[in-house]
């Protein structure tokens, strides 16, 4: 079976092969490389596909890896990029001249799901979409900021992100409001901050922690 391209013919194997996935559905691939029409039901169960992965996988991390996960790892762009560099390019239809990726590459991640059910599309997932979580981390806990020496550290000492806070106390008096909050590792108390804000706190906070860390 042979799928048509603006620059010839393409075979499908070459796609499958691109996309790690052998379907049962031929017909499913054609949908997804066609126009940008025929492929939107499948990108778009694609898309739920990949933000419920990408959720998963960033559930207990620190928020600057979830929103940078959440924004910009599953945008247009990003997924243009992947699609890209898997060379899915050649095989998608044309349209006045451009081709959607990221519409294609959300489409066969939909397909993937249809026709080889969670498992398949989690590997396919996984292996040209959360690899790159993974290179986030690495550059996040190799910086200077408080937020990541401290998650740094953590990683090292606990294996988890699961920091989290719990306001302790909070002053009554108006005039001088004053918040206590802890900083949880799991149910494990670490360090308390204060300050006028919860926010103030929760710095505090994380400064206390991260001079505890450095003296242990």
């Amino acid at each position: 079976m042979d799928l048509p391209d603006s620059s010839g013919t393409k075979d499908l194997s070459g796609l499958e092969e691109i996309l790690g996935h052998t379907f049962k559905d031929k017909g499913l691939l054609v949908e997804c490389v066609q126009s940008k029409q025929s492929a939107v039901n499948l990108a778009r169960l694609g898309d739920a596909c990949l933000y419920f992965l990408v959720i998963e996988r960033v559930y207990d991390m620190p928020h600057a890896i979830k929103n940078w996960a959440c924004n910009k790892l599953v945008s247009n762009n990003t997924l243009k990029e992947i699609a890209a560099s898997m060379g899915l390019e050649k095989y998608v239809q044309a349209e006045d001249g451009q081709r959607d990726l990221a519409t294609a590459f959300e489409a066969c991640v939909g397909a993937i799901y249809i026709d080889g059910g969670f498992d398949a599309v989690k590997k396919f997932v996984a292996g040209n979409v959360l690899t790159r979580i993974d290179k986030r981390v690495e550059t996040f806990l190799s910086g200077s900021t408080v937020e990541e020496r401290v998650y740094n550290l953590i990683w090292k000492r606990y294996g988890t992100f699961s920091l989290h806070y719990e306001r302790k106390s909070y002053g009554r008096d108006p005039h001088m409001p004053n918040v206590t909050m802890g900083l949880y590792v799991r149910n494990e108390l670490l360090a308390t901050g204060s300050g006028p804000t919860n926010a103030e706190a929760r710095q505090d906070a994380m400064l206390n922690l991260l001079a505890k860390l450095e003296k242990t």
